[in-house]
């Protein structure tokens, strides 16, 4: 019979041995339904889902695994009894013997013999189309054994801490330019930082903790650093705290940056010279001069005015300061201009901060060191391939996306999808 496939939930939980088995077998989907439907009418007595769901973590965990292996076995008769009703003489072959001669034999053995009582999320195209931290996650937990992705974790980590390291020193070497001008100072006491821990852990549930940790400090206005290493979740907590944190803003230096490349690049036309030649300190040191923070026409926001410009970044973030021009000299000038921007940053911070704004500095330490808060926060995690094993679940999450939106797919043909993405990365 075609049992109809019910309403799905956007994050559901099964057990992780029963994921495997309904994304690597045909209909396999349509049998763990039925079986449900089937517990469900006979809950009043015992429903098996239930009592295994009870055992974990328990010193009953053995008997949950007897259970559970109950559990598989059932979907896999409910499948044997499917191929049986299409057959010419349906029900000659036994159930044992169906299931040691059908083509998936091993995979069924191999899932019987190396289940964990362990529950994930079921990748169903809800899940898939968040596009979220609950996306990666059920990507994670439904691909954490899968040698090939474990093989992808690692080298995706390798690349990352590799493309940290350069950024860092790159930082470094801006922050060495600014002590060498004096616009830094070469010793500053930082003050103390709270390490926390993402491993295992939701973006609300770190959002939380921090919260926690700034106690009443967003009710007057405040500013908090967030630093970690790139695929820690900054981003997403930083998300999670903007919806949790009343008058909370991110900051951005993007701007800054952008502002000071404008200015360099109008002087290098007006004066009809090299570019490199209008990035003398004192030049520098003039541009930062033509910026000022504060609040413009009812809100905070930054102006440019000098060498004839007259701006507010808001009006021209998407535009004027998008043009190529700009783009291709900001790498130049973010590397000199280290020291002036973090100046500039912290004048507008405590701006903010005073006027009961709570503002998220989100960035490397090298930077972020400079900024005077008592807030500050960084996101570790204890095993480093978890960085890769996020990126790639990132990256699989959205080619499989592509591929399967619009479409309605079912779990299988998801996993499929996100199969055939790992392989391509």
């Amino acid at each position: 019979m075609e049992v109809p496939r019910p309403a799905k939930a956007g994050n559901v939980k099964v057990f992780s041995a029963v994921a495997q088995l309904v994304t690597t077998l045909p209909r396999a989907l349509s049998a763990k339904i039925a079986v449900d439907a089937a517990l469900d009418s006979c809950h009043h007595m015992q429903h098996l889902h239930d009592a295994i769901t009870k055992k974990i973590g328990t010193k009953h965990a053995k008997v949950g695994m007897c259970y559970l292996e109950r559990y598989m076995l059932f979907i896999l008769f409910m499948l044997y009894v499917e191929a049986q009703k299409s057959l010419p003489r349906p029900f000659v072959q036994g159930f044992e013997s169906w299931l040691f001669t059908h083509r998936c034999r091993d995979t069924f053995f191999f899932l019987l013999d190396h289940m964990k009582l362990e529950m994930v999320t079921f990748l169903t195209d809800e899940v898939l189309a968040l596009q979220d931290n609950i996306t990666s996650q059920a990507i994670i937990e439904n691909f954490s054994s899968d040698a090939c992705f474990k093989k992808l974790s690692q080298r995706l980590t390798a690349e990352i801490m590799m493309r940290d390291t350069e950024d860092g020193e790159k930082l470094a070497n801006g922050i060495r330019i600014a002590v060498a001008k004096s616009v830094l100072p070469q010793n500053v006491e930082v003050e103390p930082c709270t390490k926390v821990s993402v491993s295992g852990r939701t973006a609300d549930e770190v959002a939380d903790e921090i919260i926690k940790t700034l106690g009443d400090a967003p009710s007057k206005g405040c500013v908090l650093t967030l630093q970690g290493l790139s695929g820690t979740g900054k981003g997403t907590t930083v998300a999670k705290l903007k919806e949790k944190v009343p008058k909370t803003q991110t900051w951005s230096n993007g701007n800054i940056f952008r502002s000071i490349t404008l200015l360099a690049v109008t002087a290098a036309e007006q004066r009809g010279c090299d570019f490199a030649e209008v990035l003398t300190p004192e030049a520098l040191d003039s541009f930062v001069k033509m910026l000022q923070f504060g609040k413009f026409n009812g809100k905070f926001d930054v102006k440019i005015e000098g060498l004839g410009l007259q701006y507010f970044v808001y009006e021209v973030e998407k535009t004027v300061l998008k043009d190529s021009k700009v783009a291709k000299n900001i790498p130049t000038i973010a590397e000199v201009t280290q020291g002036e921007v973090v100046t500039f940053v912290q004048g507008a911070l405590d701006q903010l901060a005073s006027d009961g704004v709570n503002v998220i500095l989100e960035g490397r330490q090298q930077t972020l060191d400079h900024i005077r808060t008592p807030h500050r926060f960084e996101l570790v995690l204890e095993d480093p391939v978890v960085i890769g094993m996020r990126q790639a679940a990132l990256q699989m999450g959205a080619k499989a996306y592509d591929k399967v939106k619009g479409s309605d797919a079912d779990e299988f043909v998801i996993r499929n999808a996100l199969e055939a993405a790992m392989a391509d990365l």
